[in-house]
């Protein structure tokens, strides 16, 4: 979870569904979430990428294939 400087919540993971959306962005942190989710330790489909933490060789690897779909990595 990532939270701004005022302890709201600014990413709790990002579900793969149609209408993909963080739905806890700007709510307490002390909130639980649907069954206690937010304080667990879960999957995510999708996390911001200032949560994001992979290995060198994985990252090296994402790059690229981003590259071949024509994005940039800035």
């Amino acid at each position: 979870m990532l939270l701004l400087e005022d302890g709201r919540i600014q990413s709790a993971g990002h579900p793969h569904t149609p209408h993909s959306h963080n739905f806890y962005n700007g709510r307490s942190s002390k909130e639980l979430g649907e069954i206690g989710i937010l304080k667990v330790a879960r999957e995510c489909s999708g996390v911001t990428g200032a949560c994001m933490m992979i290995g060198r060789s994985a990252d090296v690897d994402l790059c690229f294939k981003l590259l071949n779909r024509g994005y940039r990595t800035i």
